[in-house]
């Protein structure tokens, strides 16, 4: 049995988190950097490395036959995306069975959640979404944010339904649950941001910090692009559009990547590694989505970076809204910059 440390809240009624979805010691209220302090690694965490690659190898094949990523790019010089990506299912098919037949039950769950999350993008793909709810980025109206909004969320309800059902019915076969926290959470949690030594403090205050961060990045997009969307003049009236498609895009990616994928990789690798592998395949697949390949890996190890944060968020507060808030105002940000008129 593992054996876990934990530091202690200055606050006694705060001081148990969420507990770890393997049973063993709570998570305690240690920064991102170090959370591999609190516990040793399970035995076959490395297996769970896998599992997130043909997830990732999965999701940029079939991502890059319907929007330019110079990733699927380089990828498709050497083998077509399409037959790729059902190489990735099957990949995943046989990585459960597999799992089951050597009695991984952790890793068979987290498989099986690979599985249905790329199961939930053919399911997608199979919806004539793609023709009915037309839209245009950088925007041009509210009606264009209104059906890009409307697009992710039939997307994000393919793929959550689908991952989801895989994990839970694949649990349910092998008797090992991961612990999901879809609900709304407590903001009175208290966490660190980057050290246990760093000051401790509850995730209603740090909300504050993070809007604050927000709103540095969205002045730094703006100067990224030269300020043209506002000297346009038509970035104000695209709030309403920005908003409405930023809070979809968090809200079915915090569901789909924390809601669901996070617990299976938590289960299956411990707390520390599972946040990690999960955050870092999350970065990754927004690498060379918009610039060059190269350029674009820094800024995809942030979104990575961030993801991690956000994912201990959701085992810290126990729910979604915390980070599907803080997920939205970094879009927001972002969206003002690009998916904007520039001119």
């Amino acid at each position: 049995m593992s054996v876990a440390r934990t530091i202690p809240h200055p606050d006694p009624h705060l001081r148990d988190t969420p507990p770890a979805d393997d049973g063993g010691a709570p998570v305690a209220a240690a920064g991102m950097f170090d959370l591999t302090r609190l516990e040793q690694p399970p035995p076959g965490w490395t297996f769970a490395v896998l599992p997130a690659a043909i997830a990732w190898l999965g999701g940029v094949a079939f991502l890059g036959q319907f929007r330019s990523n110079q990733i699927a790019e380089a990828i498709g010089a050497i083998v077509p995306l399409g037959p790729l990506f059902w190489v990735c299912i099957g990949l995943a098919a046989a990585g459960t069975g597999g799992a089951v037949f050597w009695g991984r039950r952790k890793h068979a769950a987290l498989w099986a959640g690979v599985l249905g999350y790329l199961a939930g993008h053919a399911l997608f793909a199979s919806l004539p979404v793609h023709h009915v709810i037309d839209f245009t980025i950088p925007f041009r109206s509210t009606a264009d944010g209104m059906a890009f909004a409307a697009h992710r969320l039939v997307y994000g309800m393919c793929v959550a339904i689908s991952a989801g059902s895989a994990v839970a019915l694949a649990a349910a076969a092998v008797g090992s649950w991961p612990r999901f926290h879809l609900g709304i959470g407590a903001w009175g949690a208290i966490g660190r941001d980057f050290t246990h030594t760093s000051k401790p403090e509850t995730y209603r205050k740090a909300m504050l910090g993070f809007a604050v961060f927000a709103a540095i990045l969205w002045v730094v997009g703006q100067m990224s692009v030269e300020l043209r969307p506002l000297r346009s003049g038509q970035l104000w009236g695209l709030i309403p559009a920005i908003l409405l498609a930023a809070l979809a895009n968090a809200l079915i990616e915090e569901i789909i990547y924390r809601g669901v994928l996070q617990p299976a990789f938590v289960h299956a690798a411990g707390i520390a590694r599972g946040l990690w592998i999960q955050g870092l395949m999350f970065g990754l697949l927004h690498w060379g989505v918009s610039v060059g390949v190269v350029a674009a890996l820094p800024t995809s190890l942030l979104i990575g970076v961030g993801s991690v944060f956000w994912g201990k968020a959701a085992l810290e507060t126990r729910g979604l809204s915390w980070v599907i808030v803080a997920h939205a105002l970094i879009d927001v940000a972002i969206m003002c910059a690009y998916f904007t008129p520039r001119l």
